[in-house]
């Protein structure tokens, strides 16, 4: 059996290869433990066999010699069209997801939703049929659990930095925002 956070790390390492192949001004994604641990978030929620697919992906993209990083970001800065109603579909229920999370966490959660919807639509561009099949039965599955993808994905980073709950990040970051007021 995968051990799934092995999976993770095996992902974020290559995605981070990736990556340090483009010219980003963002200087904190450039930071290599921020880097990989926000992509070990944003796939933590998701199954061994999409997780699978993807890192295949990834692999596949090495060979061929490209970079879907950098395909991401030229969509995301070209505002390339991005038509697919599966990608449709899968962005729509993720950002209700997010809006859930700026309802209940407003201090922790700051409204970037347009922004939210052209980063996902242009990173699930560069998944294979494959992947993008995967990736939907595990949003479909979540949704009709009654899972937010957003929560579980941002209670793992949360504990991960030390939280017991997203709750107690949110009122910490409130506390913060009350002294330097």
């Amino acid at each position: 059996m995968v051990d799934k956070e092995s999976l993770l790390k095996e992902i974020a390492d290559v995605e981070y290869n990736f990556f340090k192949r483009i010219n980003m001004e963002n200087e904190e994604c450039k930071r290599e433990k921020t880097f990989k641990r926000m992509r070990m978030v944003r796939f933590y929620p998701l199954s061994v066999n999409t997780l699978e697919s993807y890192l295949n992906d990834l692999k596949m993209a090495s060979v061929s010699n490209t970079n879907p990083l950098r395909e991401k970001y030229i969509c995301i800065d070209k505002h390339l069209p991005v038509e697919n109603p599966l990608i449709d579909r899968i962005v729509e229920i993720e950002s209700g997801w997010m809006n859930e999370l700026r309802e209940k966490y407003p201090h922790i959660f700051v409204n970037k939703g347009d922004e939210f919807k052209t980063y996902l639509k242009c990173e699930l561009t560069t998944f294979s049929k494959e992947t993008l099949k995967l990736y939907h039965e595990d949003v479909a599955n979540m949704k009709d659990n009654g899972t937010n993808m957003a929560e579980v994905s941002y209670t793992y980073l949360f504990e991960k930095i030390g939280y017991n709950s997203l709750q107690e990040a949110e009122e910490s970051q409130k506390s913060n925002l009350k002294q330097q007021n």
